[in-house]
């Protein structure tokens, strides 16, 4: 049976997305400010006090709010000097900031980025990162952080693909739009109505999209090998079909065992563990965006049946679709 022509439409525009994602990976006199487990360290040579250079606002009383996918704990814009800096080594939030003027550096492991006006970078929970001021005018930013502590908003987080990505610069058009968005955020939280958590959750859900949307990567990442270009090809563009490794290995003309360890070193993780997040990413943006019942989707990504599809979902997510799927029109 043919299907209609906006479904094939829907389903290229999907794979390339997916593509995209499958090869990626109060004032006080001392020095440091400790905040979300991160030491803001001031540039002693132009700061005479360090009170943390940010103008903020928090979310009511900050505790995870479980009735949105998106849960912003504070937004706000902040303005640092030339040698301010922050070191965060572990934390129960993931920041999405803007560069607005100026230039920093972030570094995250032994990987430094530049960073720019036009530049998003993302923090992570999980990770060693410092990120700096560089230049002689102001480094100014936008940030909008989200709680990480539960399993649906670290998952909600995870399935978007951005858990991949630390750095990118934007088109001027698509850094204008983030950058109203941000704003948005900043305006909903600082007005401290009754339903700010839910209109804050809205226009995040907006800014994940926005970003999702945008071409990752600055150009240094190497092409993957022809086996593994070969089966990441093959399994996205036939997704419901059987996807074992053993006869994938021989439409690539490997053994098992050496596609496997090709996985690892270029993905970053074994092929049945990047099959599954793969569907589940998959499973997840039909959920946000279409009407179908559970089992359809779970055919669409590989599943037999609706309680295999849900069990697998469950596991990854912490929930089920349906609950997923509520929960994230809750804040459209």
């Amino acid at each position: 049976m043919t299907r209609p022509a906006a479904e094939h439409t829907y389903d290229t525009a999907m794979a390339t997305l997916l593509r995209e994602f499958a090869s990626q990976r109060g004032s006080v006199l001392h020095p440091h400010i400790v905040v979300q487990r991160g030491t803001f360290v001031p540039a002693a040579t132009h700061r005479r006090d360090t009170k943390l250079p940010h103008e903020m606002y928090r979310r009511g009383e900050g505790l995870p709010d479980e009735s949105v996918l998106f849960d912003v704990r504070f937004a706000g814009r902040s303005e640092w000097l030339r040698g301010d800096q922050c070191v965060r080594s572990r934390s129960d939030i993931t920041a999405i900031e803007l560069v607005t003027d100026g230039a920093g550096e972030l570094v995250v492991g032994r990987t430094r980025y530049a960073l720019k006006p036009g530049d998003v970078f993302v923090l992570h929970t999980d990770e060693r990162h410092v990120y700096r001021a560089c230049s002689r005018t102001p480094f100014r930013k936008l940030f909008v952080t989200f709680n990480a502590i539960r399993p649906l908003h670290r998952q909600a987080l995870a399935l978007t693909g951005l858990n991949a990505i630390s750095h990118l610069p934007l088109e001027p058009a698509t850094a204008e739009r983030v950058r109203a968005i941000i704003e948005r955020i900043i305006d909903v939280l600082r007005a401290a109505k009754p339903d700010s958590s839910h209109r804050a959750s809205a226009f995040a859900y907006e800014l994940v999209l926005e970003l999702m949307r945008t071409q990752p990567g600055d150009g240094k990442g190497q092409p993957l090998p022809r086996a593994v270009d070969t089966v990441v090809s093959h399994v996205i563009e036939h997704l419901s079909e059987p996807c074992a490794l053993v006869s994938l290995s021989l439409k690539a003309g490997i053994s098992p065992d050496y596609l496997s360890r090709l996985f690892i070193k270029h993905l970053g993780t074994n092929y049945q563990q990047w099959l599954l997040r793969l569907r589940m990413s998959v499973a997840s943006r039909l959920l946000l965006h279409t009407m179908w019942k559970i089992y359809v989707i779970g055919e669409r990504v590989g599943y037999g049946n609706a309680y295999a599809f849900t069990r697998a979902f469950r596991k990854v997510t912490g929930c089920t679709p349906e609950e997923f799927r509520r929960r994230s029109w809750n804040v459209r």
